[in-house]
């Protein structure tokens, strides 16, 4: 789950992409979902 926050923090824009493609706030971390 260390992903999920670094990502939100440091990759804002591709966390928006991945979560909305996925709809999850991990998905960043598992590019599999």
């Amino acid at each position: 789950m260390k992903y999920s926050t670094v990502n939100r923090y440091k990759g804002g824009a591709i966390t928006r992409k991945t979560t909305r493609r996925n709809g999850h706030d991990i998905s960043p971390a598992i590019p599999g979902l």
